[in-house]
């Protein structure tokens, strides 16, 4: 996709999808089994890590790091979580409101 937008760069970002779609269908089988290869590789990964999350909440990532530890979450979950942490001891963190249940007159 890179490529692409370097060679036509005022070409509207939909367009070059649909040029990459072409260039994708033209390609012979052998042209394309790199990437379908690393698609399977990325599916059995993907299937792992799932499955690790479900059972024990977090999965190993390639450099042996927990998906769950600090330096791994998302810029604006590691705010939340130090906003956490800054709460005093007796202070709970606010809850969010709930939704309340609509009741049906009998």
């Amino acid at each position: 996709m890179t490529k692409l937008k370097l060679q036509h760069p005022d070409v509207k970002h939909t367009d070059l999808l649909v040029m990459a779609g072409k260039r994708w269908n033209e390609m012979l089988p052998a042209e394309k089994k790199p990437y379908d290869d690393m698609n399977a590789q990325d599916k059995l990964r993907q299937e792992k890590q799932q499955k690790s999350l479900d059972e024990k909440g977090y999965f190993l990532l390639e450099d042996g790091s927990k998906s769950n530890d600090e330096k791994n979450l998302p810029p604006h979950k590691r705010q939340l979580s130090k906003a956490k942490q800054s709460l005093p001891s007796d202070q709970e963190e606010p809850k969010r409101k709930s939704q309340k249940k609509a009741t049906v007159a009998k």
